[in-house]
């Protein structure tokens, strides 16, 4: 079907660049009405595109006076900078009589010039993308005088190399201008602000580099001046001009999030504003909501030094070789090429007759000077003008004429129509001027008449330029950057190829049947645009569908099925991660049951149609037929709730139902005090990863309950949108974005209900194999690796026959050893979660109660596996949810996480904490510091291997939760035999934040009774500042036998002196028994705090009582002691310090 001569596309579904203009009229008043949250223009009838975010150092925010400031400094220098180019135009001749050289290397001067702004178009665009424009524009000024200082000193010595290198150094020097300029624009303006400052630009960069030659003239025709003034005065100008840019050009380019880019943003037609519907209130009306990416906290504005900066940080997380050699396979995309050639080839026509009209004027028989000859380049100027004039006019009212014949739908290839002008007024230009340029020599026309013919050329350059820039731009704006990349290097490689043999030519051939040809080349370039009007639909539509950068892996972004829906591009985490492979035999009559599974070979995500199948189908088993883990049995039992309260919800959850024009997925936050009581909702556990990703806060707030697209969100929280959708559920729950970040009061009072909010979900969704939000949920695979190997065994001592192998270890790789299990927040997710559903590297792996289940094995791992589920090491879900748990186990586990804000430690462990509480029928009053006081004081005795204490106190000394490092803890449920306490717990005093039991710290002291010796502790180079030592003396009055003692950290190093010389130091340190079982003594190693009467633990030991008589019978001495000394230690008389007197000692350890 043709629509105005543009062919469709064959497949249905919306294409990048179609928007029908009066659907978006009434999309953009609706938006007023209801997307209060948008920013706007002060009248309040524009809403801004792109929208600007809070940071007071976002160009978007500044005046418009300063915007139009830093505008016109940069156009200022970018328009001294283009005077490079043509710089020679009016002396060529002269140069060659000077340097003795021919007229061909004469031309080569700005032939190599123009390769060198290729040259550097290539490499600063990439740069700029990643680090920023502003160090560019100074380091191109900077180079711009060096070059231009060059160039003008090559005069003394007349030597011809050397100046050539200069050129080339010019043309490296304008590049950043020449292709940023226009970039700059849409870093400083809003949509509506651009156009006339864009059509400014251009004039800039196009229309002065015409009157060069004129000025040029006049210099090189001063006796006392003379060609070398021009580089002179070049170099003279920018001195001012990068001062300008050094104090009043700050950075333009900020990294906005992309979402915020709405004027990039796009349902799948690419160009439309996007609304996300509710589709279950479609019937009711049509909730309108904007597409809005979640901006970070605010950050302070920038000082005037640290504007001055040539670098304010990366831009873009992409690598410089990705964006560097994104621009190349483009240029076999149809379009990219159509604009190579339309705007490219014309501008190369014009260079060449820059290079020659020096020739031609200077020459016979007109013989001008420099001046006269300069002066011929005016009629350029003027036609560079009025082309910029008329393809404005000409465009618009095409444009607007074509939309109205098209029932209100615009199409970028009413753009290319701009051609057909291009077609008349360069077959006028170049026929012309070939023709009368060629007759000029010969007496036979006016010089007048070639000037005019070459405005028309003029004025076709700069309508094929339009045309193709807006075309570009409108049909495949999401590879525009890379387009523009790709003219910069056609246009001026073209040219450099041009100015190369421009006068082998002119001498072998003529000016007149030149430039024939060129009219002719020109035809056949212009006619181009007939397929490329009639198929650049259908050709949007086959690369929209087909990305050139992701095929190469030269990008990462969402791909599109062949309907046009958005779907997650679907790539590896940490796919290259080596998989231990051990294989076990399975007996043949088992291998044909269904407990060994071959997956589809079209399977080849996790994603797939057959995994989450698959996923279905254990959600269902584990809902109907597990009885641990039916829908009360955490709720109601683990945490406490009664069945009333099984309806229960979070503050906040994520509605991933609303949906988009083109069925783009969109995520809203709602209030679950809104939503039907017997509503579901899963959760999600990830690991966050060190950059500060998207958050919930007072900023972002409006925006969430609007509604976002779920492609503006992390990777990983996109997908499990997606797939928490396709599994049925219509609610998720994310902490990152279902609590307050900004309100320490809120977000404590989420964190304290994670055991009711873990174990309210119906599923968690587990990211168990990225390692940050950005790596996704959803990971590709080699579905021939996870296949059974059937082989026949024969003489190995078993039955004979057929058997499968298959990978043992599948437990251990995918889930123990993965980039989730290491967080130490993920623990009590996983303790407190129903169950379960791993995404890893490979398959699907089902956790819950009752049974652990993969793709290969989806009725159940095998019990025999090694390294699985059961191993005493690591979590054991079914184990966990026995009777009334291991609170020794948890902790061991717990403390092999890692924390990205230690002050966390608690927090992370509190729904543990409460969970245990509820199992063991505890109070909250019990709980001390990540310890139960039933556990106590033996709990005391805990030992670490590589501990770190934090600077920043988050816990006492004497609690394990105070130091960094796997942690043991004694297990008292099953004490030793004869096993005594010769310690009393006198009581506890914690303060916790928020006054939650379970919370954050902010003082705690026990008090306890108990014996205590005063020694001094010998430490050598040996043992001292290791985690363990044996054989320890504690010296005091007499010595004491230390069979192990254990450092809760690292301690200070020996002097300098004692170190050198191999001597012992010794430190006072204090030594109180805990535990008196038959053979030793087991206590803590203490040091005084400045306070009186307080001390802080140094780590634990242990001395066998017989090596030493005055260890024995502690518990019975303790029993019958009748009084209470000095809790300072230092009591004399009674010698207490050497466990020899009935005295107990009534201490405080902080």
């Amino acid at each position: 079907m043709f629509s105005l001569g543009i062919l469709e596309p064959a497949t249905p579904g919306p294409v990048p660049g179609t928007v029908n203009v009066y659907q978006q009229a009434q999309r953009s008043a609706e938006l007023l009405e209801t997307a209060q949250h948008l920013k706007r223009t002060p009248d309040g009838q524009k809403i801004l595109f792109p929208q600007p975010t809070d940071d007071p150092n976002d160009p978007l925010n500044w005046p418009l006076w300063k915007r139009d400031a830093i505008l016109g400094v940069l156009c200022l220098v970018a328009v001294l900078s283009t005077v490079a180019s043509p710089l020679l135009a009016a002396d060529s001749t002269t140069l060659a009589i000077l340097f003795a050289t021919t007229f061909e290397k004469a031309a080569l001067l700005t032939a190599y010039h123009l390769l060198g702004v290729a040259v550097g178009g290539a490499i600063f665009v990439p740069t700029a993308r990643i680090w920023g424009k502003r160090h560019l524009f100074l380091l191109g000024a900077l180079l711009m005088i060096a070059s231009s200082a060059w160039g003008g000193s090559t005069h003394v010595g007349h030597n011809y190399t050397s100046l050539l290198w200069a050129r080339i150094f010019q043309g490296v020097a304008l590049a950043p201008f020449e292709g940023l300029i226009n970039a700059c624009v849409g870093d400083l303006y809003f949509v509506h602000e651009r156009g006339p400052r864009m059509a400014f630009t251009n004039t800039c960069l196009f229309g002065g580099a015409f009157l060069t030659p004129v000025f040029v003239g006049m210099i090189a025709s001063t006796k006392s001046l003379g060609w070398q003034w021009t580089f002179f005065f070049l170099a003279i100008f920018m001195g001012p001009g990068f001062l300008l840019l050094l104090f009043f050009a700050p950075e333009t380019a900020y990294r906005r999030p992309q979402s915020l880019d709405l004027d990039l943003l796009a349902d799948d037609a690419a160009l439309t504003k996007t609304e996300y519907i509710d589709e279950e209130a479609r019937p009711r009306a049509d909730k309108t909501v904007h597409d809005m990416q979640i901006s970070e906290s605010t950050p302070p504005k920038a000082t005037l030094l640290q504007t001055l900066s040539p670098f304010d940080g990366r831009k873009t997380d992409e690598s410089f070789f990705k964006l560097f050699l994104r621009p190349f396979p483009l240029f076999f995309h149809p379009a990219i090429l159509w604009a190579c050639l339309t705007q490219g080839v014309i501008i190369g026509w014009t260079v060449m007759v820059g290079v020659i009209l020096s020739l031609l004027f200077l020459g016979p028989p007109l013989f001008f000077n420099e001046e006269k000859a300069g002066y011929m380049y005016t009629s350029a100027f003027i036609g560079s003008i009025l082309g910029l004039f008329l393809s404005g006019l000409f465009s618009e009212y095409v444009t607007n004429w074509c939309v109205r014949k098209n029932n209100g739908t615009y199409e970028p290839e009413f753009r290319i129509l701009l051609v057909i002008p291009t077609l008349v007024f360069s077959c006028i230009g170049l026929y012309g001027f070939g023709i009368t340029a060629q007759g000029v020599t010969r007496e036979k026309y006016h010089w007048i008449v070639p000037e005019v013919f070459l405005a028309f050329i003029l004025i076709a350059m700069v309508m094929a330029a339009v045309a193709s820039a807006q075309y570009l731009l409108d049909a495949h704006r999401e590879i525009a950057v890379e387009g523009f990349t790709n003219l910069i290097i056609f246009k001026n490689v073209f040219s450099f190829i041009l100015a190369f043999y421009a006068y082998d030519w002119v001498f072998r051939r003529g000016i007149s049947y030149m430039f024939i040809c060129f009219g002719s080349i020109q035809i056949a370039i212009c006619a181009l645009s007939v397929p490329m009007y009639v198929l650049g639909k259908r050709n949007r539509k086959f690369f929209h569908d087909h990305d050139i950068l992701a095929t190469l892996k030269l990008r990462s972004e969402r791909v599109h099925d062949q309907h046009g829906k958005d779907k997650t591009a679907v790539r590896g985490n940490d796919s290259t991660a080596p998989v231990t492979v051990e294989l076990i035999l399975m007996n043949p009559r088992y291998a044909v049951e269904p407990g060994v599974r071959t997956i589809s070979t079209v399977a080849t995500s996790t994603a797939s149609e057959e995994s989450l199948r698959i996923a279905r189908a254990w959600l269902d088993e584990c809902t109907y037929n597990h009885m641990k883990c039916t829908a009360n049995s955490n709720m109601a039992m683990d945490s406490g709730l009664g069945a009333e309260e099984s309806t229960w919800k979070p503050t906040h959850l994520l509605d991933v139902s609303i949906r988009g024009p083109g069925g783009a997925q969109g995520v809203r936050l709602v209030d679950s005090s809104s939503l039907d009581p017997q509503s579901e909702y899963v959760t999600l556990s990830h690991v966050w990863g060190r950059q500060k990703g998207v958050r919930l806060h007072k900023g972002t707030v409006a925006a969430l309950r609007h509604g976002v697209a779920a492609s503006s969100l992390p990777r990983t929280f996109a997908e499990a949108a997606m797939v928490a959708l396709t599994l049925g559920f219509r609610y998720l729950w994310i902490d990152a974005l279902c609590i307050m970040h900004d309100s320490e009061q809120e977000a404590l009072r989420e964190i304290s209900m994670m055991d009711r909010i873990y174990g309210g979900g119906v599923l968690n969704l587990a990211a168990t194999a990225a390692k940050d939000d950005t790596l996704g949920l959803i990971a590709e695979r080699d579905v021939m690796a996870l296949q059974p190997c059937v082989v026949s065994v024969t003489g190995l001592g078993i039955e004979e026959g057929l058997y499968k192998c298959l990978r043992s270890t599948v437990w251990q790789d995918l889930i123990n050893s993965s980039p989730l299990v290491k967080r130490a927040w993920v623990l009590q997710e996983r303790a407190l979660a129903r169950r379960t559903l791993h995404f890893t590297r490979n398959e699907l792996l089902w956790e819950c109660q009752q049974m652990c289940s993969s793709e290969v094995f989806p009725k159940g791992l095998p019990a025999t596996m090694k390294g699985g589920v059961r191993d005493k090491d690591t979590f054991d879900k079914r184990v966990h949810h026995q009777r009334h748990g291991n609170w020794a186990s948890l902790v061991k586990q717990y403390s092999r996480g890692r924390l990205s804000y230690s002050s966390d430690k608690l927090l992370a462990l509190g729904g543990l904490a409460r969970q245990y509480m509820h199992r063991n029928k505890l109070s909250s009053s019990d709980y001390v510091c990540g310890m139960w006081r039933s556990m106590l004081p033996q709990a005391l005795l805990w030992k670490v291997d590589n501990g770190v204490r934090p600077k920043k106190w988050r816990a006492p000394s004497w609690a394990w939760t105070s130091i960094d490092g796997e942690v043991t803890l004694p297990d008292v449920r099953q004490p030793e035999v004869g096993q005594d306490v010769c310690l009393q717990i006198i009581q506890a005093l914690v303060t916790t934040k928020a006054d939650d039991p379970f919370g954050q710290v902010e003082s705690a002291r026990l008090q306890v009774r108990g014996f205590m010796a005063r020694g001094l502790l010998r430490r050598t180079h040996d043992y001292w500042g290791q985690s363990r030592s044996s054989g320890s003396n504690v010296g005091g009055i007499g010595q004491l036998e230390l069979d192990a003692a254990c450092f809760d950290e690292r301690l200070p190093k020996l002097t300098a002196m004692a170190s050198h010389h191999g001597l012992a130091e010794q430190v006072e340190v204090y030594l109180l028994p805990v535990v008196d079982s038959t053979d030793r003594v087991d206590g803590l190693i203490l040091c005084s705090n400045l306070k009186r009467g307080e001390f802080r633990r140094l780590g634990s030991f242990q001395a066998l009582t017989k090596h030493d008589p005055r260890l024995v019978n502690l518990d019975g001495r303790f029993d019958h002691a009748p009084g209470v000394a000095d809790g300072s230690g230092s009591g004399t008389g009674s010698g207490g310090e050497r466990y020899a007197s009935d005295c107990t000692y009534l201490i405080t350890l902080v």
